[in-house]
């Protein structure tokens, strides 16, 4: 499955994304729609109506034309020689599938000091056709005059296309929480930037930077990241945390907006590296063909680094950006977790002008008719088949044409079938004799027994209508199916090498399926039965079948567990772990110098099968080091503990085995004692009220060299304790603070001192620290 969080960049006007599991797998989305040309006549038509009664009843003019989203050979070779310079052998290019699809003409006009959208029409595109959309648009008398004068001038200047293609992908686990303030981002932004009016993307990303960087510091943005291994790490975990919010504020509070003519700044920059021989993630990265690329393109090399560190996102492709108007209900906090990764939804909207989308200035035809004229009052209709039918396992495709409708007495009405041996294109035609230029469509489809989708034998689609001059029809486009991608989550297959997932269908076993590390994913495609309805809707879509799986994980160990029958929504399941709760146990060495080797077995009896793992020190080694055993119970159970230890003189020394709860674990080469520290961090209601967003305790031995450490972030400020081996007397506790800014910029205190047996840490950053 596509994975948002590895964009490979823009090559060719192909956005490239990695693969979640395949790491040899590329998805690409063109940037942009392209205009269908026909194997005769216009690519593009523009009918003008002369008459009163006409122009009240249909319209003042006609607008028809087709466009794709498809990837020519030359694009996809490009794109391949890119993903090889980047280290990829052998990529394996796939589309990206959209699970529904629209487009939209409509015209960028200039209002004041900014544009706004005109929407003339939208239609459905075919989500398994390469995204065909073909347009039929009644125009009005100001809409036609529009479309007219724009195509005079040349190139369509201001006419464009905008899809919303709604694409399954996997957030990232993120290790990260956020809380925000809507109401106020949205302020911030709106004192910023005028409702209503278009902005483009980059030029937005400096007010998004300002913006998030000013309200995480008055606390209306609370940014918790649950483990990092230092002040860099957090640093680099904050910037992506804001950076995935920021692009969750554009779905959020941003309506996508068709751009002025030429300000589609990103695809300038990447035509203008192309024409350099380069691609712009690389010419960004050279300081010479930075500098001149951007003062080919009249920008600076800071705002050239910002566009193209955008391009790889789904948002650089809405070029074109509006600030909406929200509700009051829209006004919360709202929290994020992004500590899993999830399968999420996007809509992802290619965009462009239509002189940007292959339209030549003779690829459109302007006519002017009146009802008489054969052109207006004769109904022709090409009708022809999309995709491979043999490939898909269909035998037959029968498309029905009816005008006026197919229960008019005096209707003409005709069947066309295509097969896989069968798939010239066919011709419909009848007299409209006055009557609207709409016509009802309906398909059935015979499937082979064997195919790649199991399900029913035939399927008959429900009756449609439209006006397009060109049908073509998909045999998939309207069979309600089943295609759900199967993963690996939380799951480890080194603890569970096997997994068994089972899946049912409306209480209808389907599949049996088995993940392991060799095999981590597999695809479950079926046809469903068709629910008579009247013509579909995204609510019939949404309602479908009742999925249902469970899994059952064999383990490392011989044990197995089976889960329970649960629903499945959306197009993927990650496969999640079996344990229910985990016993983490920090090991702090205590040991005399010279020790040669020491060891700590610790051992959790979960029901019947004993979970053991070894915690090992080498010599020299005196950090602590953590280990996590996983249970199938709710609460774990307790951990047995047993110690080895081999001394400078290479006697051995065999601790008593004991059993413990304690979340620490002092591995000693005799019988002593410890002194337990309870650490409790002195904070207000948030700790982003004092400006930080963890605090660090660490442990450190004379030399200040780190034994152990307690971390306490925003969901973890319960008391935690520190051990202190006591030697000849010896109870010091020497540990150093460590605060971490709401920059991840960290504030250390020296090495200090505690003895007693609790230690108070205020989470406020001392002054001029």
């Amino acid at each position: 499955m596509l994975s948002f969080d590895r964009p490979l960049g823009v090559v060719a006007d192909l956005v490239l994304h990695r693969d979640h599991a395949d790491p040899t797998l590329v998805h690409y989305l063109p940037a942009r729609p392209r205009i269908v040309h026909a194997a005769e006549g216009p690519a593009l038509s523009l009918v003008k109506l002369r008459g009163v009664d006409l122009v009240e009843r249909d319209g003042a003019g006609l607008l028809t034309f087709t466009t794709e989203l498809r990837a020519d050979e030359e694009q996809l070779e490009a794109a391949r020689r890119a993903l090889q310079e980047q280290g990829l052998v052998e990529p394996k290019l796939v589309p990206v599938l959209a699970h529904r699809a629209k487009a939209t003409v409509a015209a960028a006009l200039q209002e004041g000091d900014g544009f706004v959208e005109k929407m003339f029409g939208e239609v459905p595109a075919d989500p398994l056709g390469h995204g065909r959309a073909s347009f039929s648009v009644l125009l009005g008398e100001a809409g036609a005059r529009l479309v007219e004068t724009a195509l005079a001038l040349g190139g369509a200047a201001g006419l464009g296309v905008r899809y919303e293609l709604e694409v399954v992908g996997l957030r990232p686990a993120l290790d990260a929480r956020l809380k925000a303030d809507y109401g106020r981002v949205y302020d911030e932004l709106a004192a910023e930037l005028s409702v209503g009016l278009a902005t483009d993307r980059v030029g937005l990303q400096a007010g998004l930077d300002s913006t998030t960087k000013r309200l995480v510091e008055e606390g209306a943005i609370e940014l918790e990241v649950l483990h990092f291994s230092d002040d860099a790490d957090l640093r680099a975990k904050i910037d992506q945390t804001l950076r995935w919010f920021q692009d969750e504020i554009v779905r959020t509070f941003f309506r996508s907006r068709l751009p002025a003519e030429g300000e589609d700044l990103l695809s300038r920059a990447m035509a203008a590296a192309s024409g350099m021989g380069t691609t712009l993630a690389s010419a960004v990265a050279n300081s010479d063909q930075a500098t001149q690329l951007a003062q080919q393109l009249g920008i600076s090399v800071d705002r050239l680094r910002a566009l193209a560190a955008s391009a790889g996102t789904p948002a650089a492709l809405e070029v074109g950006l509006s600030l909406r108007e929200i509700h009051q209900e829209e006004r919360r906090v709202v929290e994020l977790d992004w500590s899993e990764t999830r399968p999420e939804r996007r809509t992802i909207r290619p965009q462009g002008m239509l002189g940007d989308l292959g339209l030549r200035p003779d690829d459109a035809r302007i006519v002017e008719v009146d009802p008489r004229d054969e052109l207006w009052a004769k109904l022709d209709v090409d009708v022809a088949p999309a995709g491979d039918l043999a490939a898909l396992g269909v035998e037959r495709l029968i498309v029905r044409v009816a005008f006026p409708a197919e229960d008019d007495p005096g209707a003409t009405m005709q069947d066309f079938a295509f097969s896989p041996d069968q798939l010239e294109p066919r011709h419909f035609a009848a007299w409209t004799n006055g009557r609207p230029r709409e016509y009802r469509t309906q398909s059935e489809v015979l499937f082979a027994a064997q195919g790649p989708w199991p399900g029913p034998p035939s399927f008959t689609g429900a009756w449609r209508s439209t006006r397009f001059p060109s049908l073509v029809v998909h045999p998939l486009a309207e069979v309600p199916r089943l295609e759900l991608e199967l993963g690996p989550g939380t799951v480890s297959f080194d603890d569970t090498p096997r997994v068994q997932v089972e899946l049912r269908i409306d209480g209808e076993d389907v599949a049996n399926e088995m993940l392991a590390a060799d095999s981590p994913s597999a695809v479950v495609r079926r046809r469903l039965a068709a629910v008579p309805s009247a013509e579909p809707t995204e609510e019939a879509d949404d309602a479908g079948p009742r999925v249902e799986a469970r899994c059952t994980w064999l383990h490392a160990d011989g044990g197995r567990s089976e889960g329970e029958w649960t629903p499945v929504t959306g197009s993927m399941l990650l496969v999640g772990s079996p344990w229910r709760s985990h016993r983490t146990i920090r090991v702090l060495p205590v040991l005399a110098p010279g020790f040669i080797d020491a060891s700590v077995t610790l051992t959790l009896l979960d029901g019947d099968v004993p979970r053991v793992t070894t915690v090992s020190f080498a010599p020299g080694e005196r950090g602590a080091k953590v280990v996590s055993l996983p249970s199938l119970a709710e609460e774990p159970p307790p951990v047995q503990v047993e110690v080895v230890v081999v001394g400078a003189d290479g006697d051995a020394y065999f601790g008593d085995p004991y059993e413990t709860t304690e979340a620490v674990v002092v591995l000693r080469d005799r019988e002593g004692e410890q002194r337990k520290v309870e650490v409790r961090l002195v904070a207000g209601a948030t700790l982003a009220s004092h400006g930080v967003i963890a605090v660090q305790v660490q442990q450190v031995d004379r030399s200040g060299q780190p034994l152990d450490s307690i971390l306490f972030t925003e969901s973890r400020r319960d008391p935690a304790a520190l051990y202190v081996a006591v030697d000849d007397g010896e109870t010091t506790l020497r540990y150093r603070v460590v605060r971490y800014g709401a920059d991840g910029q960290a504030h250390a205190t020296e090495v200090l001192e505690a003895e007693g047996e609790r230690l108070l840490v205020p989470a406020m950053i001392p002054p001029g620290s």
